[in-house]
Order: C-alpha cells, then sequence, then structure tokens
C-alpha cells in the first residue's frame, strides 16, 4: 500500500514530524507514530467496559429500577451476542487502515495532511443518517413543552432557541416543517466544535457524537474538554467514559443533581454506535 521510495518518505516524515527528519526510516517512524496516536491505552477489555462500564453491575446493585434496568438487559444481551471479542482491536486496524489512505496518495509530490475542520463536514449521506438517529431520539412535536420539570421549553426536534426570533412560549405551535428547518440549523451550530477533534473520526463517531453535542450543547467539546483531550491523544475508551458522566439533570427545587433514565438510554445508544464500525 505505501510508495517505498525512500525520498517520498523522507519528505512525508519532514512536513508530519520535523522533530523526526534524521531518523533512519521514516516510513517505520510514520507508522509508530499512528500507532500512538490512534491507540496508546486499548488493552484487552471485557465488552461491558469498553461499552457501558457505567452500567456495569448496576442492575445487580439495585441502583437502577425500570427502564434503566431493562437497558442493561438489553445491553448484556447486545454484548453477548457480538462476534469480536475486542471490538478495540478491529477499531484500531479499520483506523490505521483508514490513516494509509491520506499517507499514500501517488498523485501528490507531499503527503495530505489531516485537517481537523473534516469532522465538522458531513456527507449527504451521513446527514441521512445522523438525522434518522437523532429524531428518532428527539420525537416530533408540533406545540411547545417541558420534557422533564427541570428542562427548558422545548418545541419541534428538540429545540430550545429562538423562532423566527421569538422565544418559546406555552401555547406556540409550529409546522414539521419548520421543525426540520430549525434541526438543520441547530445540528450545524451543535456540531462545530467537532473540529476540535485532531484525529479523524468515522462516520459512526461523527454521528453519535453529533448526537451528543445536539443534547447537551456545543460547549460539551470545546477545545481542551476533557473528552476532546482524550480523543486527541488517541484514548477513545477514555473518552466514551467520559460521556457517562452527563446521565444527570439538575432540580431546580432541591438544587441536586438526579440520574434520568432517558440520558442513561441515549447515552448508551450514542457509544453503542460509537464503537460499531462503518462496514457494520
Amino acid at each position: 500500500m505505501f510508495d517505498n521510495s525512500e525520498d517520498k518518505w523522507e519528505r512525508r516524515a519532514r512536513i508530519l514530524y520535523p522533530t523526526m527528519k534524521d531518523k533512519e526510516n521514516p516510513k517505520e517512524i510514520i507508522k509508530d507514530k499512528l500507532v500512538e496516536a490512534l491507540a496508546p491505552r486499548i488493552k484487552q477489555l471485557s465488552r461491558e467496559d469498553i461499552l457501558y462500564p457505567t452500567m456495569k453491575s448496576k442492575e445487580e446493585e439495585g441502583i437502577f429500577t425500570g427502564g434503566a434496568a431493562d437497558i442493561c438487559k438489553e445491553n448484556k444481551n447486545y454484548i453477548e451476542n457480538l462476534k469480536e471479542i475486542n471490538i478495540l482491536k478491529k477499531y484500531e486496524r479499520n483506523q490505521l487502515a483508514k490513516f494509509g489512505k491520506y499517507l499514500d496518495n501517488e498523485s501528490k509530490e507531499t503527503p495530505i495532511l489531516w485537517d481537523s475542520s473534516n469532522n465538522a463536514k458531513f456527507s449527504d449521506e451521513e446527514l441521512k443518517r445522523a438525522r434518522k438517529f437523532i429524531h428518532g431520539i428527539e420525537k416530533f412535536r408540533e406545540d411547545a413543552y417541558y420534557p422533564t420539570p427541570n428542562d427548558k421549553l422545548t418545541i419541534g426536534y428538540g429545540h430550545t432557541g429562538l423562532v423566527d426570533g421569538k422565544p418559546i412560549k406555552l401555547g406556540m405551535k409550529i409546522t414539521e416543517e419548520k421543525a426540520e428547518e430549525l434541526y438543520r440549523k441547530d445540528f450545524e451550530t451543535h456540531t462545530a466544535p467537532l473540529k476540535n477533534i485532531q484525529v479523524p473520526l468515522t462516520s459512526n463517531q461523527k454521528i453519535a457524537l453529533a448526537s451528543f453535542l445536539f443534547n447537551l450543547g456545543p460547549g460539551v467539546l470545546k477545545e481542551n474538554s476533557d473528552i476532546v483531550n482524550k480523543l486527541n491523544k488517541g484514548d477513545f475508551k477514555g473518552a466514551s467514559d467520559e460521556m457517562d458522566k452527563y446521565i444527570k439533570q439538575r432540580n431546580k427545587k432541591t438544587g441536586k443533581y438526579e440520574v434520568l433514565n432517558g440520558l442513561v438510554d441515549r447515552r448508551a445508544k450514542e457509544k453503542k454506535l460509537f464503537f460499531t464500525l462503518d462496514d457494520e
């Protein structure tokens, strides 16, 4: 797959990793750096640890009941049916192959450097899949409502901002066409921080994180946030663990944060998609 021309690899090493330009084997330098950037912390992990660490043994402990307990059972069934023993290793191989395509470009004299803004760009197919995934969670509501007693007034597909310059009020109604318009604007605004992630994301990862951002707002993936920092270091497992922290909502009366089964369910769906390879 790779061009064995020494001059070409020296040039790539010099551009990608200038501090290593005097090393003897530029090809191996790049390969080693890719492995280091992609998965420095990937180890042999149990399937439950990879996908749903916060829910591991929660059912047995009696912490979650009702919907959340059912979610735990569904997750266990899904995990038991996985064919791959170590999905993170398979994911790592997939990402290495993807990186190789960017390096192996014979039509150009210089290598293509990864542009992180690509993570915030969605193809037409990705937009369709993201819309289906998010709409399946948000559901359309023509009238203004409170998703929970402690939530903001919401309308359409999870929209909480202005509607035609006016704040949302109880009794307000919108058409599904207007809801789609608001969704498209919200999606573009909320997914902009994906450019802060300096490593390429798969389509499934982009869509999973888009749903995460659509729910919580663009600030959750701001530059130097814990999730972004871990992703940029190749710690995908650690980044997914950070997502598990966002399952609570502040009770306006008590001031305490309470676990919401709906958020537990949403995080589980997002993480499942995050660790699903694009070809599966």
